[in-house]
């Protein structure tokens, strides 16, 4: 449909993995959102093993609560640094 996933790989079994991107502190609606994608992606693919990762600055306590509840999605976060140098 029109709803549009940050990042879709294809791993090297075929099988399928959706990142969800987010700036700053990602929360429980986040959740939500990447699952609604992952039950997109089992209708359209469903010989596929399907699952999500959300990755964030940082996660707050009520994503943590809400991924308790399933093994398919995964929480990772990032830190970022720039360095300028002489040229």
């Amino acid at each position: 449909g029109s709803k549009r996933i940050d990042i879709l790989l294809e791993k090297d079994d075929g099988n399928l993995l959706a990142i969800e991107l987010k700036s700053g502190t990602a929360n429980y609606k986040v959740f939500g959102q990447l699952s609604m994608y992952l039950g997109l992606l089992m209708d359209e693919f469903p010989e596929k093993e399907i699952k999500g990762c959300i990755v964030a600055g940082k996660i707050d306590d009520t994503l943590k609560s809400a991924t308790k509840t399933t093994q398919l999605i995964s929480l990772k976060t990032y830190k970022m640094r720039l360095e300028l140098l002489e040229e």
